[in-house]
């Protein structure tokens, strides 16, 4: 992820409680960072996912308004 962002990459990682690092890049170069990500020695999968919906409030039920 350093190497990529040196190299103009928009890419930022974060690591919670486990193994799994989260790679955060700007639209358009997930493709990339996917791609650099997978050929890696010891990375085992690579999941990409879009930007969410954002903070909202949720009902006692799970629901929003």
């Amino acid at each position: 992820i350093k190497e990529l962002r040196e190299a103009g990459t928009p890419v930022f990682f974060t690591i919670d409680a486990g193994p799994q690092l989260k790679a955060i890049c700007r639209p358009g170069f997930g493709a990339e960072v996917e791609a650099v990500l997978g050929r890696l020695p010891g990375v085992l999968s690579v999941w990409r996912s879009g930007i969410g919906d954002g903070a909202r409030l949720l009902d006692a039920d799970g629901t929003g308004p």
